[in-house]
């Protein structure tokens, strides 16, 4: 947006919504490629998936679900930020800490009572929770069902703000 691509996109000949559509999409194919380097290296470090084929493309599709409505988050903060620079801030000292304060890297029983509770409520928690049980086994249906509330109501609450900033701004 800083330095007029956004503007020149929108004197094409193409939908309005092209440009945030595809910003999007391509958010999505940099995830999935992610993921399927987390998997291959995971592979190589001697990882090995313990369920089935359709459990770890279950997985695949529930972390880009949530990832999507992520994008909305990033994209409302790409609209209102002044630059760049701001954004990496933003995302440092926001959502990093989300992914710290989750079971994703420590069990929740290892942590102080008091914050047990906060990181049992962590969307990041209950997609971790949700992408173990469909690679290893485990508890399936509900952390499943959480991370897809958790992604609706992402996407129900930041998509339509990103898209109302967005129009303000242009």
């Amino acid at each position: 947006m800083t330095k007029g691509v956004f503007d020149r996109l929108r004197s094409l000949p193409i939908a309005r919504w092209a440009p945030l559509a595809g910003r999007i999409t391509a958010d999505l194919v940099k995830h999935a490629w992610s993921v399927f380097l987390l998997l291959a290296v995971g592979y190589l470090m001697g990882f090995r998936v313990e369920t089935s084929m359709l459990e770890l493309l279950a997985m695949v599709g529930l972390v880009l679900v949530f990832a999507l409505a992520f994008s909305w988050i990033s994209v409302l903060v790409g609209v209102i930020a002044r630059d760049p620079e701001q954004v990496q801030i933003f995302g440092f000292t926001v959502l990093f800490p989300v992914t710290f304060v989750s079971n994703v890297f420590v069990p929740t029983e290892t942590m102080p009572g008091w914050l047990q509770p906060i990181v049992e409520a962590n969307p990041v928690t209950i997609l971790s929770d949700a992408a173990r049980g469909l690679l290893i086994g485990g508890p399936v249906a509900e952390p499943v069902v959480w991370t897809l509330v958790w992604a609706g109501v992402i996407m129900l609450v930041f998509a339509p703000i990103s898209v109302f900033a967005l129009k303000r701004k242009v």
